[in-house]
């Protein structure tokens, strides 16, 4: 895809939860060692709202095909987010972009939120008839 296009798309009914409820302590077996550890997993409502934007994404992305490991990092992204919360949900604008950045890298709409360098989120309250998330990305370089 060239510079310059971008992939807009809407995830509705769902807004991305919270950096405190996305993901949660959890014990579990080390395979090597057979040691109980104590990690962190992905929490159900984190994970339906990855699993929607999988769905809505389409399988479109910024990624070109044929690229190196090298060529990889000098792509660079840029991201609006709009969240329109639903009754009685609070949402602050930082902790909502979190799961949407991670959810655009499982979906392979980018290969790494680490190459985002511009990143604009914008919370709407009070949306009773419907909640949504609007995500737009686009490549830089």
């Amino acid at each position: 895809m060239p510079i310059g296009q971008e992939i807009t798309f809407t995830v509705p009914h769902l807004t991305p939860p919270s950096v405190n409820h996305y993901k949660q302590p959890c014990h579990f077996r080390n395979p090597a060692t057979g040691r109980m550890r104590l990690g962190m997993k992905l929490t159900a409502e984190a994970k339906a709202y990855t699993a929607a934007v999988c769905m809505f994404a389409r399988g479109e992305t910024l990624i070109p095909v044929g690229l190196t490991k090298y060529a990889m990092r000098q792509l660079l992204y840029g991201c609006n987010v709009k969240i329109y919360l639903g009754p009685a949900v609070r949402l602050d604008a930082d902790n909502g972009g979190k799961l949407v950045l991670d959810s655009l890298q499982k979906a392979r709409v980018i290969h790494s939120d680490a190459f985002v360098r511009e990143f604009k989120a914008e919370v709407i309250k009070d949306q009773r008839d419907n909640p949504r998330t609007e995500i737009t990305v686009w490549r830089i370089r």
